[in-house]
């Protein structure tokens, strides 16, 4: 998808996005296949909201998809449908997934940082009025989960390039990394920045990666 840089938005933005008339219909619940991807933020959201462990979840809810040499988190659907969707409503809808709380917006990564755009014809539900993004997201200090968001890109982008060579393949950086984010419990009494600066700076160590060592 060509997205322009006009078309480009920040949270202070305004987009045209919010829906009064939605009853619930579940359309962006249902037939999403693999498209569900979740970050680590979402685990330890999810794993606090269901008071589940990271690999209860994982069995119950959880399919890995793999995305250039790293197997990626995704919500499975069951029967076609998000297994989150009771009677038309999403019954975690408090700690749902970003990409849950982003629609019908997407979000782009890129020198400037994190910026959103709104998905033409993402949801055809008529009578959405304009929202200031931030708003509409319903994050809690949104400039430190996107702060977090861009170092984890960075981190993932990293580790997949390195993932194209043979011998970083043959190191198991991989496997430690879907190990190391979404199979180890977060604790759910601390806050979850500190913990994933503290994983993803054991992951760097502990595998030597090249660029990314301070």
């Amino acid at each position: 998808m060509q997205i322009s840089k006009k078309e480009l938005l920040t949270g202070r933005s305004l987009a045209r996005v919010a829906c009064r008339a939605c009853e619930g219909c579940g359309d962006c619940c249902r037939n999403m296949g693999d498209s569900i991807r979740l970050d680590p933020y979402d685990f330890w959201q999810l794993e606090k909201g269901l008071s589940m462990s990271a690999r209860d979840l994982a069995r119950s809810f959880i399919g890995f998809v793999k995305s250039d040499g790293l197997l990626l988190p995704y919500i499975k659907m069951k029967e076609n449908a998000c297994p989150f969707l009771e009677k038309g409503r999403c019954r975690i809808h408090s700690f749902r997934p970003g990409i849950c709380r982003l629609f019908p917006m997407g979000r782009q990564f890129d020198a400037v940082g994190l910026r959103y755009f709104v998905i033409p014809d993402g949801c055809d539900m008529p009578g959405k009025s304009k929202v200031r993004i931030e708003d509409y997201l319903e994050i809690e200090n949104l400039s430190r989960y996107e702060a977090y968001l861009s170092e984890y890109h960075r981190l993932l982008r990293r580790v997949q390039s390195l993932l194209k060579e043979d011998y970083w393949q043959k190191m198991g950086l991989g496997p430690d990394f879907r190990t190391t984010f979404f199979l180890l419990d977060y604790d759910s009494d601390r806050d979850f920045e500190s913990q994933f600066l503290r994983r993803e700076e054991d992951y760097i160590r502990r595998n030597h990666l090249p660029s990314l060592m301070g």
